[in-house]
């Protein structure tokens, strides 16, 4: 918490405020994303599809973090 008793996402004392987003990306051959797929369109869970959509969005830096073990990322997504 900050001195005037906002939350602060950062460690420092200055902290200022930024925007982001932190996103895993579940590929559809991900079991879970099969499972999912009995309910809803999975058909366009692929990653140039979201990366495309994160810079549309306005998104000026996009970090991507694969997951050991499986076919999942996980995207830092920060504006300007």
């Amino acid at each position: 918490m900050t001195s005037s008793g906002k939350a602060c996402w950062c460690l420092t004392r200055n902290c200022q405020p930024r925007r982001a987003a932190l996103v895993e990306l579940v590929p559809s051959s991900d079991p879970m994303a099969v499972e999912w797929s009995r309910r809803f369109d999975t058909s366009r869970l692929n990653q140039t599809a979201f990366e495309a959509a994160a810079v549309a969005m306005h998104f000026a830096e996009v970090e991507r973090l694969p997951i050991p073990g499986s076919q999942r990322v996980l995207y830092l997504l920060r504006t300007a």
